[in-house]
């Protein structure tokens, strides 16, 4: 199929801990690529990189590892871009909306302490 994307999906070595699973990176094949790595859904990261850089919706072929037969065909890149998996501990993996988790609240240096005055007296 004619402008469709090609993407190669790999476990980043040494990623899965005791309490984690494995970290995967998606990297696009062709003259301009494309890559992200997630624990939830790297094929959806990649295609959010793709839609900030203002590439054309596309059908996404993924090939996991190097293997020559799809392991996932998605239809619109720009449709998954808003979603991701997850995999509760209560729960079968599943996709669901993606929430871009708000920017960390800065930690502010205390000036005095708790309960403390700046003069001694």
């Amino acid at each position: 199929m004619a402008g469709e994307i090609i993407v190669r999906l790999t476990i980043v070595p040494k990623s899965r801990s005791p309490k984690h699973g494995a970290k995967f990176r998606a990297v696009t094949t062709g003259s301009v690529v494309y890559a992200a790595e997630s624990r939830h859904g790297a094929t959806c990261a990649l295609a959010r990189e793709m839609v900030a850089a203002g590439v054309p919706d596309a059908p996404m072929i993924v090939h996991e590892d190097d293997r020559i037969t799809p392991s996932l065909t998605i239809a619109s890149f720009h449709r998954h871009a808003k979603r991701t998996y997850s995999e509760p501990a209560d729960r079968p993996l599943h996709m669901r909306p993606y929430a871009e988790f708000p920017d960390a609240i800065p930690f502010a240096p205390a000036t005095r302490f708790m309960g403390g005055d700046d003069e001694a007296g």
